[in-house]
């Protein structure tokens, strides 16, 4: 029997950030390692009327809707990443179960599924760290948080690494010889590794933060960001969440944080289930 076609499709907006596109990179790289051929195209981009038997298609958006998961499963073998309809995916692998209702099918939950780039994987936590203090709160600073977070270090005395992603339409203007600003800059994972600690969205930078074990504030900036934000604080993972932040002292902050269960192997994992589940072998 011939490998099978893997397409890895996603979606990347303002709204939704560069999250998905490059967690679904790491899996790329992971397939073709096992030897696979895969490619990773953009979701409307894509023609599903070229999809066969031989096809196994792997989404990774949110929302969904049902009635994709169906038209996919009627050509092709499925599997979706963070899933919470109400279609029956073949396959769902999910990291956090954001509500009660567990969709049917043959499914898998937990942090340690995360996906994280390379360029995170190959950067080993840091013992040396700088006096400055990371804000990143994702691609698109979706709330517009980023620089009132920073004010508010730099207020204290605390010097800021403020990161805006490549979805930011303006960068203000900063009065504040503390705060740096860097727009999506090449040395992140770096930044991230060397950072004293950092505040973060409840997506992809607080998970490659704690990979690289750097400690984090989290500033949620969806519904969905703010339940994982509430389970992280709940078991020590994170510093804190929210606006809670204004009424620390953040010149003095603790530090002292839980280990989390992101161990950077995520994308194999994915694949040995894949590969059991789906491919066969």
């Amino acid at each position: 029997m011939p490998k099978p076609e893997i397409h890895l499709l996603y979606k990347a907006s303002l709204a939704i950030g560069l999250g998905h596109r490059k967690r679904c990179e790491s899996l790329v790289a992971e397939f073709r390692r096992a030897g696979f051929v895969v490619d990773l195209q953009e979701f409307d981009l894509f023609d599903l009327a070229s999809l066969n038997s031989n096809s196994v298609v792997i989404l990774d958006f949110p929302e969904i809707a049902d009635g994709v998961i169906d038209s996919i499963q009627k050509r092709a073998r499925l599997v979706v990443l963070d899933y919470f309809g109400s279609a029956a995916p073949e396959l769902s692998i999910n990291v956090f179960e954001h509500f009660s209702q567990i969709p049917a099918g043959r499914r898998y939950s937990g942090f340690e599924f995360i996906l994280l780039r390379d360029e995170i994987l190959a950067r080993q936590p840091s013992s040396l760290r700088s006096d400055r203090v990371l804000v990143q709160l994702g691609g698109g600073d979706l709330k517009g948080q980023s620089l009132e977070v920073a004010e508010y270090l730099a207020a204290s005395g605390v010097e800021v690494d403020l990161v805006y992603g490549p979805l930011v339409s303006a960068i203000p203007n900063v009065k504040s010889d503390l705060i740096h600003v860097h727009v999506n800059p090449a040395n992140l994972p770096d930044q991230m590794a060397q950072a004293k600690w950092a505040v973060t969205n409840g997506g992809g930078a607080l998970f490659e933060c704690c990979y690289l074990n750097t400690p984090c504030w989290i500033m949620p900036q969806s519904d969905n960001e703010a339940r994982i934000a509430q389970y992280f604080c709940e078991r020590h993972w994170a510093l804190g969440y929210g606006d809670q932040l204004y009424s620390h002292d953040v010149k003095e902050m603790n530090l002292n944080v839980v280990r989390s269960p992101i161990d950077g192997r995520g994308a194999s994992k994915i694949v040995d289930i894949i590969k059991r589940e789906i491919i066969g072998g």
